[in-house]
């Protein structure tokens, strides 16, 4: 897009999955009213050749405590958006100085809270925030491990690099967020209602798991989703039973192939497995199909889970590959350095 002034844009072509994030300043008298609203509007033509105006109108409560504004904010929406500006910056910056952008966003972000908490800010080596903004660290945290912001020029291929720039600058909020920790689901020990309906008819998903290595079991299958690819992981120690239930006699394919599971009705393992991966493939935007990636573990294809586990510690000679523990307590030290 091309900014023509403070309050208009011009957009070459946009559809239904865009999303833009608008950075709205108030610096008059706070109004009196319980509600303000924020209107935009959308001059466009239609592909049919029709001049139309969408007009949107939102309504939002008016606070006089900011603690209160703090609880409502949406630390979803929050944290695609500073993805959004930290992978926007690095275009014009160096990738160091977009992470530390995004960085010093979340610092003076916790430190106002914390000012606004001066009980809670008494508490020794604690990171304090509102319960509605306790991952937005984690997301930042994933944007600079993310291949937009991660490393230096050349610790990430050009095209990998621009491209993951392109999917957090386009992608809507959701998208946004799945990029940044995906889903993790370990299928050989899922309950039993997973995989199956509720009385609404929608599949159950099993329990997410934490994307750190040391969740990772030998015995275990991961299926992990990003909202571009599935990835099921398969342990070395892995029960014999489960492989052949879940891929047939002939075992799991190459990881250069979209695995397409046998059909196996008779086989309530089989069954499942393929109702989650279904399901999963359905909720996915723009009717994206998400191909199926087969890994064994200790097989060279294994790495393809790796940067995935965004928990985890990067390689010691890459800038922003500290584990999650490290960096809250980096951050927890900003905070607290900032507040003396």
């Amino acid at each position: 897009f091309f900014i023509r002034s403070m309050d208009l844009l011009a957009l070459p072509a946009t559809d239904g999955d865009k999303a833009y994030g608008v950075h709205i300043a108030h610096d008059e008298v706070v109004p009196s009213t319980n509600i303000s609203y924020l209107q935009c509007a959308l001059l466009y033509t239609s592909a049919e050749g029709e001049r139309r105006i969408r007009v949107h109108t939102m309504a939002v409560p008016v606070v006089t405590d900011i603690a209160e504004m703090y609880r409502a904010v949406d630390g979803g929406a929050m944290g695609a958006f500073m993805a959004r500006l930290g992978a926007e910056r690095s275009l014009t910056v160096r990738l160091q100085d977009a992470r530390e952008a995004v960085m010093s966003k979340l610092v003076a972000t916790l430190r106002e809270f914390k000012l606004l908490n001066t009980q809670a800010s008494r508490a020794f080596n604690r990171l304090i925030y509102p319960e509605s903004m306790k991952l937005l660290p984690l997301f930042m945290f994933a944007a600079c491990k993310s291949s937009a912001l991660r490393g230096h020029a050349r610790d990430v291929p050009v095209d990998q690099r621009i491209a993951s720039v392109f999917d957090f600058m386009s992608a809507s909020t959701d998208d946004i967020l799945k990029l940044l920790y995906p889903s993790m689901y370990a299928l050989h020990s899922m309950p039993k209602e997973s995989g199956t309906k509720d009385e609404y008819e929608r599949v159950i998903l099993p329990p997410r798991t934490v994307l750190a290595g040391e969740r990772i079991d030998a015995r275990g299958a991961y299926l992990v989703d990003d909202g571009r690819r599935l990835l099921l992981w398969l342990g070395k120690m892995l029960e014999p039973s489960f492989v052949s239930a879940v891929f047939g006699p002939q075992g799991p394919p190459s990881a250069d192939v979209d695995c397409v599971l046998p059909a196996d009705d008779a086989n309530d393992v089989s069954k499942r497995v393929r109702a989650i991966i279904e399901d999963i493939r359905a909720r996915a935007s723009r009717a994206r199909h998400l191909a199926l990636t087969v890994v064994i573990q200790g097989h060279p294809s294994e790495t393809q889970l790796f940067p995935y586990l965004v928990e985890d510690r990067g390689a010691a000679n890459v800038d922003g590959a500290s584990s999650y523990a490290d960096f809250l307590v980096s951050v927890h030290r900003q905070v607290s350095a900032a507040n003396r």
